[in-house]
């Protein structure tokens, strides 16, 4: 529906159409004197400072928060609502460390360790790195719900999730064309059938796991302004 802004223009009768052309030929009158007696026109304000932290104070407080929380464990089990089949439970750990920023490139890098039952690979120790500015967006999740999710969306909503305890998920989301680099050595799984490999790859998003979901949404939104003051962001008009 199209807005109707004429209420802002004072231009809904002739009188104030008259009333408005008279102020304007009073303005011009008095811009005219100014000229004449050489007096310059006062130039506008100053635009005022960014609000907010800067960017290296916000990307120190993402550090720490990365930084000190240690691992972070859970487990998961699985329940199928229509054959009442059950799964596990299965032990997930993930650790964040060394958690860095270069304010000049806008770059992230941290390195984390996560290990689950496998029969192929037990364990990833991987060397994250994305840039800001091509961050897009970010969503923060239980893990439960991120699961539950995930199954209804591979269609298959009788598969029903449970994580014990609760574990948040920041997700961080990339720009079209645009990818986390992930350097990874994984080691052998359940099987002991694997030899140890390193791998080097690219995805479009990568997660983060928290202990508690206040220091997940608290990092999110730090993390938020950070990809802001980069230039980063979701840059699609709709």
């Amino acid at each position: 529906m199209r807005s109707n802004w004429s209420h802002l223009t004072g231009t809904r009768s002739g009188q104030g159409l008259v009333v408005r052309v008279a102020a304007f030929a009073a303005l011009l009158c008095c811009e005219s004197a100014r000229a004449a007696s050489g007096q310059a026109a006062v130039p506008p304000p100053p635009r005022p400072a960014d609000s907010g932290p800067s960017l290296q104070n916000t990307m120190q407080f993402v550090e720490a928060k990365l930084n000190e929380q240690g691992k972070v464990s859970t487990l998961h089990t699985m329940h199928d609502s229509l054959t009442s089949k059950d799964w596990g439970p299965f032990k997930y750990v993930w650790e964040v460390s060394e958690a860095a920023f270069d304010p000049q490139s806008c770059q992230m890098t941290w390195r984390e360790i996560h290990t689950w039952p496998s029969l192929q690979w037990g364990a990833w120790d991987s060397r994250l790195s994305l840039s800001l500015r091509e961050v897009s967006r970010l969503e923060v999740l239980a893990l439960q719900d991120q699961l539950n999710r995930q199954s209804a969306k591979g269609g298959h909503p009788e598969t029903v999730s449970a994580v014990s305890p609760e574990v948040s998920v920041m997700t961080i989301y990339m720009s079209r064309d645009k990818s986390v680099r992930n350097q990874g050595h994984k080691t052998e799984g359940e099987s002991g059938k694997n030899e140890p490999v390193d791998s080097d790859d690219h995805f479009d998003s990568v997660e983060i796991h928290f202990a508690e979901d206040e220091v997940a949404q608290r990092t999110a939104k730090a993390l938020v302004h950070a990809v802001e003051l980069c230039g980063g962001g979701n840059k699609d008009p709709f």
